[in-house]
């Protein structure tokens, strides 16, 4: 922490005295100890508490003097330069998403747990690579931009629902969602991975004109198969 203005803080030494000789007057008296070297006062509780506002008011004044001294938390910035990927995560929510067919650490769960389970180790080990997330079963959104910030980006999986895209599949128009978040970047290399566990069963793009539309745009599509024989 710095100080606009230091030199205020010297004002705190007034303030102090002044308490002092409050104390002094309020007690009747002002005696000073030669052997101690400060102001000598009553020590009774009960006339302390009497000057209880007295020390309130000091300690306004001292906390004046301090707001005057401007006191600042430095501001610093961290510049990340990053030569990886653009990946966006294309993952199917939909309602045969439920199915318990996966094993994970020698337990059955339903396939979207394990999704999310290697999803998050995916993440872990792209340390370089700017990941966003785009969810899709009936429709299609995006559940998070693109981004260096990986922790945020396990908050935005960890909320992952079955059906909280719709009950059924629409491959193609999660793809073209993937695809609009990479389409007018400039990078060296952009990403789409699909994991799904279905066929298209609804949605206005057919996944082959998904795909097509990706090719076009220089998106390199990679699919990953979710179910007993998959993922």
């Amino acid at each position: 922490m710095t100080l606009a203005y230091p030199a205020m803080l010297l004002l705190i030494l007034p303030v102090l005295l002044w308490l002092f000789v409050q104390y002094g007057r309020s007690a009747g008296q002002v005696r000073f100890s030669i052997t101690r070297g400060f102001l000598s006062l009553p020590r009774s509780p009960r006339w302390h508490l009497r000057n209880l506002p007295l020390v309130i008011h000091a300690i306004a004044l001292l906390l004046l003097v301090i707001a005057a001294a401007r006191p600042q938390v430095g501001r610093t910035t961290t510049e990340r330069k990053s030569e990886g990927l653009d990946i966006v995560l294309a993952v199917d929510t939909s309602g045969s998403m439920r199915a318990l067919d996966l094993k994970l650490n020698g337990n059955r769960y339903d396939r979207l747990t394990v999704v999310k389970n290697v999803i998050k180790e995916f993440i872990e080990k792209r340390v370089d690579d700017r990941i966003g997330m785009v969810v899709f079963g009936s429709e299609a959104f995006t559940q998070a931009p693109l981004t260096l910030d990986h922790e945020v980006l396990f908050r935005f999986l960890g909320d992952l629902e079955i059906e909280m895209a719709g009950p059924a599949t629409a491959i193609g128009d999660g793809l073209v969602t993937a695809t609009k978040r990479l389409k007018d970047l400039k990078s060296k290399s952009k990403v789409v991975i699909l994991l799904t566990d279905g066929e298209n069963t609804a949605g206005n793009v057919s996944p082959d004109a998904a795909a097509q539309a990706a090719a076009t745009l220089g998106v390199k599509v990679y699919t990953i198969g979710v179910g007993s024989n998959g993922l």
